[in-house]
């Protein structure tokens, strides 16, 4: 199986879409150097599996951001992915214990954010499904966008695997049979059916593992896609956010320290703005 790809696919008789991914390197180059507690790491996988399905029904370039809010010791977590099939993720943390995501997730909220290049931001939210990040998922596009879908996780220590089936939009359906609940409640029956995570990892191609698990439909395959871990981050949007501190609080924050450091919570890179850097970023203004 190749690792960090992403397959979309057609019911040819039905107007049903899917897609599936599968991530190693881009999941584990997004929690690289940040030591998160192993059922953290777990959850980031999950969110950015979910994350990237999500984002491969964009028609627009853009990005689609996930955010698990208020959960019990997390925070937040926050995954990204963009219509270039780039992602990143972070997880803020505030205690190592182990939690179920049942815990974890206990009054917290998913805030889902689409954002087109140069048009204004969309988001929705939803209560956070005490079951699994999937369920709430679920919850979210038949609440906000009134579309059936199933989505399927499986973590293994070595890939993040995801599966997805979403009732298409009735704009999207000329030309095929008419939307069925008895065929949807059956390809749900069937995706529920994935192989163990050993199989899963034997298979040539995420394509051979959806014709394996849907083996009596006729199914059109788009072209195999290929994703990847990018920061976004930059010195130059760091000096956005130094600049959006004002100069008294720049000035006070060189008093102190001498230096004003900045860490990128996703990809941990380091940025330092010295005395004249911060005078070059002010201007006229006195530091």
């Amino acid at each position: 199986m190749m690792f960090d790809s992403l397959q979309r696919f057609l019911f040819v008789r039905y107007p049903i879409r899917g897609a599936a991914v599968i991530l190693h390197k881009a999941w584990k180059d997004s929690c690289q150097g940040h030591a998160y507690p192993t059922e953290i790491d777990n959850l980031i996988g999950e969110a950015m599996a979910a994350n990237a399905l999500m984002a491969s029904i964009l028609k627009f370039d853009g990005s689609i951001s996930l955010e698990l809010r208020n959960s019990k010791c997390l925070p937040l977590l926050l995954s990204q992915s963009r219509s270039n099939r780039t992602l990143r993720a972070m997880a803020k943390v505030e205690c190592l214990e182990s939690y179920s995501y049942a815990e974890r997730s206990a009054d917290a909220q998913l805030l889902i954010s689409i954002e087109p290049e140069g048009e204004h931001r969309y988001q929705g939210m939803v209560n956070a499904s005490a079951e699994s990040l999937s369920k709430t998922v679920e919850g979210y596009f038949l609440q906000s966008e009134q579309l059936n879908t199933k989505l399927i996780n499986q973590i293994d220590s070595n890939f993040s695997l995801g599966l997805f089936l979403q009732q298409m939009p009735e704009t999207d359906q000329e030309e095929l049979n008419p939307f069925s609940e008895d065929i949807w409640l059956s390809l749900q029956k069937k995706i529920e059916s994935i192989p163990e995570a050993k199989q899963t990892e034997a298979f040539a191609s995420l394509s051979a593992l959806i014709a394996y698990i849907f083996p009596d439909e006729p199914i059109h395959f788009f072209q195999e896609e290929n994703l990847r871990f990018q920061c976004s981050c930059s010195r130059a949007t760091i000096g956005k956010i130094i600049l959006s501190l004002g100069v008294e609080e720049a000035r006070q924050i060189l008093k102190e320290q001498g230096s004003i450091e900045v860490r990128c919570d996703f990809c941990n890179a380091a940025y330092s703005f010295g005395e004249s850097d911060i005078h070059t970023l002010f201007g006229h203004k006195t530091i």
